[in-house]
């Protein structure tokens, strides 16, 4: 299954900021859009856990983008990532100050990416 998310959600990345230029409007005066989610999950699988359910952010010019986002997500929901607080969020020993502050961390530290994505290939066997 894959569809479009046409939710508020769907069209914002996680720190909220929206897929629009706010440099180009409609006629309507509306921001032109950029991009949008899709949400996808998979019915049957032969490789991984059948009914896992994805998200991904597609940029209209570059394709696929924000992937710190999933793994930031796969990172929270899989329990690789630890909330001891409201407020940390921890990673082997590295502490950050918020959510804002992991997400950065995770998009510009590769290799804090893929230690998280090794996690949670370990974790499917």
């Amino acid at each position: 299954m894959v569809e479009k998310d046409r939710t508020k959600e769907g069209r914002t990345d996680l720190l909220g900021n929206e897929f629009v230029d706010p440099d180009k409007k409609d006629l309507q005066d509306k921001f032109e859009k950029t991009g949008f989610k899709i949400r996808f999950k998979m019915e049957k699988s032969s490789l991984g856990v059948d009914g896992r359910s994805g998200e991904l952010t597609y940029d209209f010019h570059k394709g696929i983008v924000n992937t710190h986002e999933e793994v930031y997500q796969l990172g929270v929901n899989l329990g690789i990532i630890q909330k001891p607080n409201n407020v940390t969020h921890s990673f082997k020993g590295q502490d950050f100050r918020g959510k804002e502050a992991m997400l950065i961390a995770i998009r510009d530290t590769p290799e804090l990416y893929k230690a998280i994505l090794n996690e949670v290939k370990i974790l499917d066997g």
